[in-house]
């Protein structure tokens, strides 16, 4: 926990909370909430959500809009 509080400037307080908001999203798991080194990944990142599939209208919509 001090590592984290460290390298973020957050509270610990704060990456408690965090964590177990990634814990309810089922980005992680935290089985020993006294021990972060409990956490275990189970989603690397959000997950994109698009209706469609990516479809610049030119050349200039790719370099600028996405």
């Amino acid at each position: 926990m001090q590592e984290l509080m460290i390298k973020t400037g957050k509270s610990e307080k704060d990456i408690t909370e965090t964590l177990i908001s990634l814990e309810d999203k089922l980005f992680i798991i935290w089985d020993n909430k006294r021990q972060v080194e409990s956490v275990k990944l189970l989603q690397g990142w959000e997950q994109q959500l698009r209706s469609e599939p990516f479809k610049p209208l030119d050349n200039l919509d790719y370099w600028t809009k996405y």
